[in-house]
């Protein structure tokens, strides 16, 4: 991390659905474009709306080196209930990734009133879903 040799220290993910003690990191974090970094990527298919979820970072010493050093740092995001009902449109309809210029838009999307989107990212994946990139 500070030019130390990564065999000094090793650095992860702990994410967990509050109530529960079950971690799902491993099928979460993908591998950040160009870098040793991670992603966590939470697919719909491991995530359960309207539930809570801590997510940690931690870097630990090895015990050689820095006596079982630990430090970590959580957050606790709410996954809520997807919108409903709405459609989704791209003009043009047929054309070529990186060449053509797609324009989408929503329509008719309704949502709980407590639960609205605060924010989102686009990402797209070249290799099955292993790696993402961030969509500028």
């Amino acid at each position: 991390m500070n030019n130390e040799s990564a065999d000094t220290y090793w650095f992860g993910w702990i994410i967990t659905k509050l109530g529960d003690s079950v971690d799902i990191a491993n099928d979460t974090t993908k591998r950040y474009m160009n870098s040793d970094l991670r992603l966590v990527h939470m697919d719909n298919n491991i995530i359960t709306p309207n539930f809570y979820y801590n997510i940690t970072f931690y870097v630990k010493g090895n015990d050689s080196y820095y006596n079982g050093m630990i430090n970590s740092m959580f957050t606790i995001i709410y996954i809520g209930i997807p919108p409903k009902g709405g459609k989704c449109s791209m003009i043009p309809s047929n054309g070529i990734a990186t060449v053509t210029t797609f324009q989408l838009s929503t329509l008719e999307w309704k949502e709980d009133l407590n639960d609205y989107i605060v924010l989102y990212n686009f990402y797209y994946s070249l290799d099955g879903g292993k790696t993402f990139i961030p969509v500028p």
